[in-house]
């Protein structure tokens, strides 16, 4: 028997004994030498599929239809003296089409947005029977503890996460007033029967800093209760993501050395031009590693009078203009430094 045939035994039925399934990863193990295992799962749950792992890619998958002690002992098989951890893992609100669970590629990118925890041998009963029952357990789980809470309104910076949004959530923006006008929203939700809820993963996921997010309350309503169709589990994972790398970009963009804007603007044609924003001033300045100082440089705060110019007159004035405020420019600092927009 040729192991390379069987790395997706999931082409096949589900095993139906301890013996089959234990021949099987006798086999596989003869020729594959893995470092981690665990199960992924999707909604309901509707497949559960049994995994093998080398540096943390999917090499190989099984199914098993066994006896619930039966199961533990494979999966206790598989963790062996790889590693202390069977990893579960689930993709909240998604189902694997048919064709998935064939294909190793179309699996580990599935394992690559699902979201997962790690759990002890002597954890395993609890989780495959919370699997095999399919029952999702009323009220929340793991409370959200102090240093918890501390690191998500740390990673936050007092903002909405929500793309797009981060408004101040320190201030009511009606009355003026300061105070903690923050929502801890879970991404997987604390509750199995929430938005996002999963079988057992909910609650070992419930006091993880990376499946907490701060919201207002106008986005934390849109993905629990107005669109959280649209916004999956992986989706506000890369979401908060996002916001924490470019959170740590814009602080670190402090220590730059400051410097002031150069525009220079002249109609083409006839077409009206408008000055750069405040964004796009900093998203030019960035490659240099300079900041804005906030001191702004138009050459040309007014286009009326050179769109009644001829070209060549606009030109004219353009040009002696760029050499009056660059001279102003090279004043203001002995490092010349020059970014053109």
């Amino acid at each position: 028997m040729n192991c390379g045939n069987t790395l997706i035994q999931t082409t096949e039925k589900p095993f139906s004994t301890l013996k089959q399934a234990t021949e099987f990863l006798e086999l596989v193990g003869s020729e594959l030498a893995w470092t981690g295992a665990g199960v992924i799962y999707d909604k309901e749950p509707g497949a559960i599929l049994f995994l093998l792992l080398v540096d943390e890619a999917i090499v190989c998958v099984f199914r098993c239809a066994l006896a619930l002690d039966d199961t533990v002992a494979i999966a206790t098989l598989m963790v062996g003296s790889t590693t202390d951890e069977f990893i579960i893992a689930s993709t909240p609100g998604l189902s694997f089409p048919h064709d998935d669970v064939r294909s190793l590629e179309k699996l580990n990118e599935h394992w690559g947005i699902a979201q997962s925890a790690g759990v002890s041998i002597a954890e395993l009963h609890n989780l495959f029977d919370s699997l095999f029952k399919s029952i999702l357990t009323k009220g929340r789980g793991a409370n959200i503890k102090t240093d918890t809470r501390n690191q998500v309104l740390l990673d936050s910076h007092g903002r909405c996460m929500f793309d797009g949004c981060s408004v101040d959530l320190t201030i009511d923006h009606l009355t003026g007033k300061t105070g903690n006008y923050k929502t801890l929203a879970h991404n997987v939700a604390s509750s199995e029967q929430g938005a996002r809820g999963v079988v057992y993963l909910s609650n070992e996921l419930s006091n993880k800093p990376e499946n907490i997010l701060v919201l207002c309350d106008v986005h934390h309503r849109l993905v629990d209760s107005v669109a959280k169709a649209e916004y999956p589990a992986h989706v506000i994972t890369d979401m908060r993501s996002r916001f924490c790398n470019q959170a740590k970009n814009l602080l670190d963009s402090m220590r730059y050395e400051p410097m002031p804007a150069i525009c220079v603007c002249w109609p083409v044609r006839d077409d009206q031009f408008s000055l750069p924003t405040e964004q796009q001033i900093a998203e030019s300045l960035k490659p240099l590693k300079a900041r804005w100082s906030g001191e702004f440089l138009p050459i040309v705060e007014k286009d009326e009078t050179l769109r009644s110019m001829d070209q060549a007159d606009r030109w004219r004035v353009s040009v002696h203009g760029v050499g009056i405020a660059f001279s102003d420019y090279v004043g203001y600092s002995e490092e010349k430094a020059l970014r053109v927009y």
